[in-house]
């Protein structure tokens, strides 16, 4: 009960054989929205405590219906809606970004997380300013 406990272990034998319960079916990334919210303490309903859109109160509906049905909660849930990197990257349904980071900077919590500094394979849309060279160039990550 000490700190730097892991709170889901997982051995390596049991990742190994896969299946039920040894973390196969899991999804990496941050969970904004896909199997988690946050109810604020005046009621209001967030995909998470660092994302500051309501889509609902729980004084007007109930916290269920607003996760299944809330708009903003549905489009969180479909990373093939994503735009920028996130939306072109293959790994988006396994990792699907920080959607409160993406927020944060571009007021769009389905746009690209601007810290992620992968670069998908042909995609040549805007980057994060972190992720350009001293003369605004892409730049290429070291080998």
């Amino acid at each position: 009960m000490g700190r730097g406990r892991v709170l889901d272990p997982i051995s390596p034998d049991r990742a190994e054989a896969g299946g039920a319960g040894a973390g196969a079916d899991r999804r990496g990334g941050v969970s904004a929205g896909r199997g988690f919210a946050f109810v604020g303490h005046t009621g209001e309903v967030y995909p998470s405590g660092f994302l500051p859109e309501s889509p609902g109160n729980v004084r007007e509906r109930s916290v269920v219906d607003v996760y299944r049905n809330a708009d903003r909660f549905e489009s969180l849930r479909d990373p093939d809606g994503f735009s920028g990197k996130c939306g072109a990257c293959e790994f988006r349904h396994v990792c699907g970004g920080s959607r409160s980071r993406a927020h944060a900077v571009t007021g769009d919590p389905t746009g690209s997380d601007p810290l992620c500094p992968y670069v998908p394979d042909g995609y040549d849309g805007p980057l994060p300013e972190r992720q350009r060279g001293d003369d605004g160039e892409r730049s290429e990550p070291a080998d």
